[in-house]
């Protein structure tokens, strides 16, 4: 993440984030002095949000201002995040496919037997 430009404009995104998180005071935002890492540990501890999520919410906001997190780490949080509620929304489909998966390779390991 472009930590320095997001320092540079924190005064102009200050209000729109205490608008967007109304539980973060005004000394919250001044210690944050523009670092997106500490906004997300704050809304993490104001809003009880897992890192994943703090993560997904400051990254939207950041983004409306034209500001690319590009940060690796949230992508693949985000990834994680998105395979974990597949896993819960969907789970007879993982079921599935690992059941597949189990048997594709009992297959291999039993052809050469059969000859």
């Amino acid at each position: 993440m472009n930590s320095d430009m997001v320092a540079a404009r924190w005064n102009q995104l200050r209000g729109d984030a205490q608008q967007k998180w109304g539980r973060l005071t005004n000394s919250d935002l001044d210690e944050i002095q523009g670092q997106a890492n500490k906004l997300v540990g704050l809304i993490q501890d104001r809003y009880g949000y897992g890192r994943a999520k703090a993560q997904r919410e400051v990254d939207r906001f950041l983004n409306q201002y034209g500001l690319d997190t590009g940060d690796m780490q949230a992508a693949a949080n985000n990834m994680l995040a998105r395979v974990q509620r597949s896993m819960n929304d969907y789970p007879w489909a993982f079921l599935a496919g690992g059941v597949i998966l189990a048997l594709v390779l009992v297959g291999f390991v039993w052809k050469p037997f059969n000859r």
